[in-house]
């Protein structure tokens, strides 16, 4: 079997999630699958961070790149390997969905607590911003489109199935 892993956008230096689509790649080849990970650094790709000046330009026309890139790496995908999965690493990369074959894609959820707070939840101690509330909707409804989810645990996934509902 052949396994995409879509992950973060590394030189946005989000070590824990890097580190579990590490994790994850190396128990599938343990377990004898072809596995690659996306998206591909393209620019940013000179630089240790994604944080300040050029090296944020750089990764934003890299992550505008990508959904492009993922359409059209996933159509070759599928045209020449009927046994492939993808599974997204984080559910903030869920909007991916929209790319992604939703029968054979996994989504991995992690901690919904940046949902929650965006819905106003006082216990999520988590308050977002406006546009933070916009993102945060954006990713619940297309979790909300997924059919196939991985929650870190049996609270996350039972608050994020409070949540779904609330994602129009």
């Amino acid at each position: 079997m052949r396994i995409i892993l879509i992950r973060h956008y590394s030189p946005d230096g989000q070590e824990s999630m890097l580190r579990f689509a590490q994790m994850l790649s190396s128990g599938f080849r343990d377990a004898g699958h072809d596995c690659e990970i996306w998206p591909t650094i393209r620019f940013g790709s000179f630089f240790k961070d994604a944080k300040s000046g050029v090296a944020k330009w750089l990764a934003h026309i890299d992550k505008w790149i990508s959904p492009l890139e993922l359409s059209w790496r996933v159509r070759k995908e599928i045209a020449t390997n009927a046994n492939i999965r993808f599974q997204i690493c984080d559910h903030s990369n869920a909007p991916y969905l929209t790319f992604l074959p939703k029968e054979v894609t996994v989504v991995t959820c992690h901690a919904v607590l940046a949902i929650r707070g965006a819905l106003v939840y006082k216990d999520a101690y988590c308050t977002a911003s406006i546009n933070g509330k916009i993102l945060q909707k954006w990713i619940l409804r297309s979790l909300n489109r997924a059919t196939l989810l991985a929650a870190a645990s049996r609270l996350t996934l039972s608050q994020l199935l409070c949540n779904v509902n609330q994602a129009t």
